[in-house]
């Protein structure tokens, strides 16, 4: 049996595009891909990006489309969605809906612009809705899937780290070492940030090492 000695950097890495661990969802008649659209775009500068919406089930399904932004409002990753007229042209798509029959899918594509977007960290969603007329939902719920946008417009918000709870054992035994480990973001609460931390496992005395993409910290 060996003994572990663990020990935990958390190395933040600047300007880095965003990201987020957690994606919307998907359902198994109606898929979105990518999960995630990370971007940086410079001040005044348009970009265009693409989502794939595929129907899986053996039903012809109306789908409808619309753009929202989020915030993380609980330190357990629950996201707000919602509309902001300020920014609503700032991301516009090709079309607002479109009909895909059984196991079809299409392409659909959507500009950011980013000179009516504020400098900082950006949090969008385009949102993919089964729509069905004259029918209640209880009878056929509609089905709502969705790609989270992770924009840097210019300068990056803050992009400072710091370890807020540690739960590992000092010795451990066996092949693995378990533990948890909680990061936070100390950045101003009413600043929109958010990123994800370039983080290190090291295992002293041996010098082994492994680094990964820590969870979003907003």
């Amino acid at each position: 049996m060996k003994q572990y000695l663990l020990l935990i950097v958390v190395a933040v890495i600047g300007g880095v595009t965003l990201g987020f661990g957690s994606p919307v969802g998907a359902a198994d008649n109606l898929q979105i891909r990518p999960l995630q659209y990370r971007e940086t775009l410079d001040v005044g500068q348009q970009k265009k990006g693409v989502v794939d919406i595929a129907n899986g089930s053996d039903e012809t399904e109306n789908v409808t489309l619309k753009v929202q932004f989020f915030k993380q409002v609980s330190d357990d990753g629950t996201l707000q969605f919602f509309d902001d007229p300020d920014q609503a042209d700032a991301i516009t798509l090709d079309v607002d809906n479109v009909e895909l029959k059984a196991k079809e899918s299409a392409r659909i594509g959507f500009t950011v612009d980013s000179s009516k977007l504020p400098q900082g960290d950006i949090f969008g969603v385009i949102f993919a809705t089964t729509k069905h007329e004259d029918v209640p939902q209880t009878i056929v719920p509609s089905v709502q899937v969705g790609t989270l946008l992770l924009l840097q417009n210019g300068m990056a918000g803050p992009r400072t780290a710091a370890i807020s709870s540690l739960n590992i054992g000092l010795f451990q035994f066996g092949s693995q070492i378990k533990g948890s480990v909680g990061v936070k973001n100390p950045a101003n609460i009413d600043q929109a940030t958010g990123f994800f931390p370039s983080m290190q496992v090291s295992v002293e005395p041996w010098g082994a090492q492994t680094k990964f993409e820590g969870p979003l910290v907003y």
